[in-house]
């Protein structure tokens, strides 16, 4: 680790810095300055300003003039944010939008109430685009009856198709159980299902699966959930019935990229009618 002091003319870089090393020069008006690992030579800030501005409009003042990726600042905040939040250092326009730090993947959107709470002491990096933010506090249970925020762990996605708007089946065909698949984002999730299925007269055949295609049945390794898709299905003499349910039961799945998912049914059966409901609900983890 180098350390080292180099006056020059303030905004004018020493000639040639490693970059990585923990380099201090000083400007010719006294400021601080360091070397970012892209080589890019940052005002280094020091003290804790308190933020000022609204809960979810918040600025802090500091000596910069322009933004530049790899800075860093460690303030206390002035308000906890009840929404998505912006951030102003030194009334540079426009501001920054503030996200959750979740990891390398973090989204350009993850940004939830509660991130910040008054009093606390929070760093953020400029990632270039957005503030990202180090050490958000952790969203804690809700007495409001809302849910999670999109990109925050216990986030629900949900599909339902009721008894009332039950599928009318015809039999041997397969079905997208609700109208609209579940759209998983990046992360770790936990998916399950339910479906009840109803016919006039017997049901021969029932079959339920998780799929990552439109009205196609997953049908290898019935019951073992392989790269996200999971099939149960029953036949024989214990459906001689007029109705039956099949529950999928939780199980992990780790989303690298965004895509769907269906719910996929089918009834066979005997008689005049048929019809297939159920619900569909996947929960972030991570």
């Amino acid at each position: 680790m180098a350390a080292g002091k180099a006056t020059f003319p303030k905004g004018t870089p020493p000639a040639s810095p490693a970059a990585g090393n923990m380099s201090i020069f000083f400007g010719s008006d006294g400021s601080p300055y360091t070397l970012t690992e892209a080589g890019v030579i940052v005002p280094l800030h020091s003290g804790c300003p308190t933020s000022t501005g609204t809960a979810n409009a918040q600025a802090i003042t500091s000596s910069i003039t322009s933004y530049v990726a790899g800075q860093r600042f460690t303030f206390v905040a002035g308000y906890t944010n009840t929404a998505a939040m912006t951030l102003t250092v030194n009334g540079i326009t426009p501001a920054r939008n503030v996200v959750a730090w979740a990891g390398p993947t973090t989204p350009a959107s993850l940004s939830y109430a509660g991130m910040m709470v008054a009093g606390g002491v929070y760093t953020v990096v400029d990632s270039g685009t957005n503030y990202v933010l180090l050490n958000p506090s952790a969203k804690v249970g809700v007495a409001d009856g809302s849910g999670a925020d999109a990109g925050v762990v216990g986030e629900v996605l949900r599909q339902e198709l009721l008894l009332a708007s039950h599928i009318s089946a015809t039999s041997t065909s397969t079905y997208n159980v609700t109208a609209s698949p579940i759209a998983l984002t990046p992360g770790d999730w936990l998916i399950s299902g339910a479906v009840y299925f109803e016919a006039t007269t017997s049901i021969q055949f029932a079959r339920l699966g998780v799929s990552k295609t439109s009205v196609t049945a997953y049908i290898t390794n019935f019951g073992v959930a392989v790269a996200g898709e999971y099939t149960l299905q029953a036949s024989g003499a214990n459906l001689a019935s007029t109705n039956y349910s099949i529950v999928i039961p939780a199980y992990r799945y780790t989303v690298a990229s965004s895509l769907n998912l269906y719910l996929v049914a089918r009834l066979d059966y005997t008689g005049a009618n048929g019809y297939i409901s159920g619900s569909f609900e996947a929960r972030r983890v991570r």
